[in-house]
């Protein structure tokens, strides 16, 4: 195991892509790099408009039946991966190779696209595959390659 924060790296789909999105914007020093795949964002002026089938599988833990503007709770808040982005020094955002990858049918679609925004407008390099696909595994599955390409480069420091 190589103690080096570049030789380490976060990535997952969905809710698992937000959570790897929030530990490598909470701690860019441990982390190299970050690949989320149809992570689970949205843009803060859209979650009080999300269908409740979405709010509830996608941010539940959040506050599971919560309606409207109620869903935008300090938690809420404090755990959002653009919140964090937003907040964060650009030399710390730098530290981290980002890959973003969601379906173009994707309901989520917006929040890996204003994610993509954030860390572009502070400096920070960010690949952004779109690609064909909603919402499902076979979506996520079609990005899996390149972004373990995108990693392998990452720590190979390409």
């Amino acid at each position: 195991v190589r103690p080096l924060p570049r030789a380490r790296a976060l990535a997952g789909q969905a809710q698992g892509g937000r959570g790897a999105l929030r530990f490598a914007l909470k701690r860019p020093d441990l982390f190299g790099a970050c690949a989320a795949l149809g992570a689970t964002l949205a843009p803060k002026a859209e979650i009080p408009a999300l269908p409740d089938t979405l709010w509830g599988t996608g941010f539940g833990p959040f506050g599971a039946g919560l309606k409207g503007a109620t869903r935008l709770s300090p938690d809420f808040l404090a755990a959002s991966p653009l919140a964090l982005a937003e907040a964060a020094r650009p030399e710390e955002l730098a530290r981290v190779h980002w890959y973003l990858a969601c379906g173009d049918r994707d309901p989520l679609l917006s929040g890996t696209l204003e994610l993509h925004h954030l860390l572009r407008a502070k400096g920070t390099p960010a690949a952004l595959r779109v690609g064909p696909g909603g919402r499902s595994w076979s979506s996520w599955r079609s990005g899996l390659g390149p972004a373990l390409a995108f990693l392998g480069a990452s720590f190979r420091g390409d």
